[in-house]
């Protein structure tokens, strides 16, 4: 709130500043304006709000769950809004995005029920799901989505072939193959 306000101080002292000289048609005489400079206050209190979202980034790090690291995340985004470059920050930022950060792989769908060929269902579903994904921003912030070629390869190697069927075990074992902690079946 602070920074806002100074900020607000700031930008009418320049636009006061920017306007042409008001002159007295009947005196001839110039307005002269008193102008602070509230940019000494400006900065530090960036520095301040800075230091504040900075440490509660680190409290929220130091935590374990999903959720405190995106917030951790937020918390440093706004520690780097206020003072760009500010400590290590972006680095702190990073780690917090890879803490929250869920990966999802796709293992092949089963069709029992549509006259839809098998491989044709599961590309269908998968684009879908993948497309209702990418379209939400909020969601894909904290989401990697495994590479289809590299998790096909993978699936491959590991069953001896694309269609074969994998029970719970084998999805587990090749998720981690993936770095993947989502998996999404059908």
């Amino acid at each position: 709130e602070i920074v806002k306000n100074y900020t607000y101080l700031k930008t009418i002292n320049d636009s006061v500043r920017g306007l042409p000289p008001l002159i007295n048609p009947d005196t001839k005489m110039t307005a002269e304006f008193a102008y602070r400079d509230y940019s000494k206050e400006l900065n530090a209190a960036n520095e301040l709000a800075a230091e504040d979202h900075y440490q509660a980034g680190l409290r929220l790090l130091k935590m374990s769950g999903r959720e405190n690291a995106k917030t951790a995340a937020e918390e440093f985004e706004e520690t780097l809004a206020f003072s760009p470059g500010y400590k290590d920050a972006e680095a702190l930022r990073q780690e917090a995005i890879e803490n929250a950060t869920q990966v999802l792989a796709f293992f092949p769908f089963q069709n029992n029920a549509w006259n839809i060929p098998t491989s044709q269902f599961g590309d269908i579903m998968q684009s879908n799901i993948i497309s209702s994904l990418m379209n939400n921003p909020d969601v894909m912030k904290f989401t990697k989505i495994v590479d289809r070629s590299m998790q096909d390869q993978i699936i491959a190697e590991q069953t001896g072939s694309m269609n074969a069927m994998m029970d719970d075990q084998s999805r587990v074992e090749i998720g981690k193959l993936l770095s993947s902690n989502v998996f999404i079946t059908g």
